[in-house]
């Protein structure tokens, strides 16, 4: 929830910009940017999106994996994931301190939607591709294809196509499972 918006938070502010947090419900952080008007800028979730976009008007942005939809009305601001959540922007400002029980929920090993898997999400050769546990996903333009992948394949893929530490991604694996109680990777 926190992680990405706080780090591009705290650049924007060193950069000088008129930066603040926003709430989407249902537990997601995201930022606003004052610039010649209000931005909407969300690095969260693996959507789709590459650059700020005006806080009050709808947009589309896809890529081989999903369509990400912002339908501003009169009312509310909606977003529509497909394949995905749907989810309410609220546009007014919140503080840091007042998001920290939504913080901690969602940090929590029991609750949290997104603490039940282990997964590696970028763009492999343009593709959107992921690693979720040991199940390769690639987004394709006319198909997606998912594989199964052996340890050295894992190994392969998380080392050489998405340039990580391997003993980073073992170790948050281990983590998992010692907060999970479980050992299904």
């Amino acid at each position: 929830m926190l992680d990405d918006s706080y780090r591009i938070y705290w650049l924007l502010k060193q950069l000088g910009y008129d930066v603040h947090y926003l709430y989407m419900d249902s537990g997601h952080l995201c930022l606003g940017v004052n610039i010649d008007q209000p931005y909407y800028v969300d690095l969260g979730f693996c959507a789709p999106l590459f650059k700020a976009y005006p806080m009050y008007e709808s947009f589309v942005a896809k890529d081989n994996r999903e369509t990400f939809e912002y339908i501003v009305s009169n009312d509310e601001i909606k977003i529509i994931r497909t394949p995905g959540p749907t989810k309410t922007l609220n546009p007014d400002p919140v503080l840091l301190d007042d998001m920290l029980p939504k913080i901690k929920n969602s940090n929590n090993w029991s609750t949290s939607p997104v603490l039940k898997d282990i997964m590696v999400y970028g763009y492999v050769d343009g593709i959107p591709t992921s690693i979720t546990n040991s199940t390769l996903k690639q987004h394709f333009t006319d198909e997606k294809i998912e594989q199964n992948l052996n340890a050295e394949e894992l190994q392969d893929w998380i080392t050489n196509r998405f340039n990580m530490d391997y003993e980073l991604y073992k170790n948050a694996v281990q983590i998992m499972q010692r907060r999970r109680g479980d050992n299904h990777f």
